[in-house]
Parts: structure tokens; C-alpha cells; sequence
């Protein structure tokens, strides 16, 4: 007799979580209890810039091109953005996007390769791992950043505490090493059965106890390891 399907959490915003959901359950038909319970809020942060500073932007999420508006005078400028979901947004804003690639690593790849136009101005989030800019000015093309958002810290709600308490089996995808942290922080010990998925080896790196990674640091191949432990609990 096959066990019950897993309950899955998701800890992401709740914009990016139910995007995530509906993309899950079109790639996954069997029975699905999804609770979405985001350990961060997205807040957006005043900032200053001068177009006549800028030759190129960097986007590493769609969060930071939610905060770019109009009156920027920043529309019409091109830009380089990790993701392909990203690039759409950064398009959809009126930017001159292109995707360059699935990670920072493949950015700065892109960025040695094509030289794009200087100076390179990072807008990011205040809580990001290693430094764009610095990196990217070590190799001679000058580039800064500016923190256009904050990440805040958000409760676990009611439901996302009873699932971690089980008795239930969970699976717990984590896309970001801040989210992993504070996900580990708030849970403590996890009374649950669970596997837990890290979209990169950084994330991997924030959280503790067994992790299976992700084939690639997308949606998509994120979605691929779910379905596969779904997969496996369903032949049990």
C-alpha cells in the first residue's frame, strides 16, 4: 500500500511561492497539500541614482526590478539579468534585457566575455551572497551597488508549525541561503519525516542536516527533484 503523499512547505515570498505552486501541480498530478508559510518579506528601500552614472544594470532577481519605477530614468538602458524570469520582468519594465544565465557565475562569465557597456551598477536586495560589484571591479570592469530592497524576517505561521512538528512526511524546498537560515533558525529541531531540497550547493551550505541540491539553480530542475521524491514516496 502506497504511503500518503507528503505535505510540502514553501517559505518563499507569497508572490514567488504561489507561482511556484501552480507550476508544481501542472508537472505533478497525484494528491498535493502545498502550505505556504514565506520566513521573509520583501520591503522596498528608498534609493538614489544618477542615469548619467550608469552604462549597464545587474539584476540577480526579479525583486530588485520590482523597485526600479519609472521616474528612475533608467527605462530604455540595458541590462543583464540571472534568469531568464528575471530578464522577462526587467523587459516587461522597459529595459533593454538580456538573460545571462542561471547563477552569478555565468554573469560574470557573460560580463568577461562581451564587455558590456561601463559602468556596471548592481541593484540588489541588502542580503546577498558574495560581492557582484567587487568581483566584477577586480576583473577591470568598474561596477557598484545599490541595496534597492531589504529581506525582513516573518513568523512561521500556525500551519507551517504543524507540519514541522509532523507526524506527517514534508518535503522543504529551500532557494535561498538567507531563507534556509532562517527557516533552520525558526523550526529548530524538526519532529517531522522530511527531505529537504536546496536550490544550489549555497544553499545547501546555509542549512543543516541531510540535503538533496538541485540539478541546476532554477525553478524548473527545482520542480524536477520534488516530483522525484514525490515519485519514490508514491512507490513505497
Amino acid at each position: 500500500m502506497a504511503s500518503p503523499a507528503p505535505s510540502l512547505l514553501l517559505t518563499r515570498p507569497t508572490r514567488q511561492a504561489d507561482r511556484f505552486a501552480e507550476a508544481l501541480r501542472a508537472d505533478w498530478n497525484g494528491a498535493l497539500d502545498i502550505v505556504i508559510s514565506p520566513v521573509l518579506r520583501i520591503v522596498p528601500r528608498r534609493f538614489a541614482i544618477d542615469p548619467a552614472e550608469v552604462g549597464t544594470i545587474l539584476f540577480t532577481s526579479e525583486n530588485a526590478v520590482a523597485q526600479v519605477s519609472p521616474e528612475t530614468g533608467l527605462a530604455g538602458f540595458p541590462a543583464l539579468c540571472v534568469g531568464q524570469r528575471t530578464a522577462e520582468a526587467a523587459r516587461m519594465a522597459g529595459f533593454k534585457a538580456s538573460g545571462a544565465g542561471k547563477d552569478v557565475e555565468a554573469l560574470i562569465d557573460r560580463v568577461r566575455k562581451t564587455g558590456p557597456r561601463p559602468p556596471l551598477v548592481h541593484l540588489r536586495g541588502a542580503h546577498t551572497t558574495g560581492d557582484l560589484a567587487a568581483r566584477l571591479s577586480a576583473l577591470g570592469h568598474p561596477a557598484r551597488d545599490i541595496v534597492v530592497y531589504d529581506q525582513t524576517p516573518v513568523a512561521l505561521s500556525p500551519a507551517a508549525r504543524r507540519l514541522l512538528a509532523g507526524p506527517g512526511r514534508m518535503i522543504l524546498p529551500l532557494f535561498s541561503p538567507r531563507s534556509a537560515r532562517l527557516l533552520r533558525d525558526a523550526a529548530g529541531k524538526i519532529a517531522a519525516p522530511h527531505t529537504a531540497i536546496a536550490l544550489s550547493p549555497a544553499v545547501a551550505g546555509a542549512w543543516s542536516g541531510d540535503i538533496r541540491i538541485a540539478a541546476r539553480p532554477d525553478a524548473e530542475a527545482m520542480i524536477a527533484a520534488i516530483v522525484e521524491v514525490l515519485r519514490e514516496d508514491s512507490a513505497c
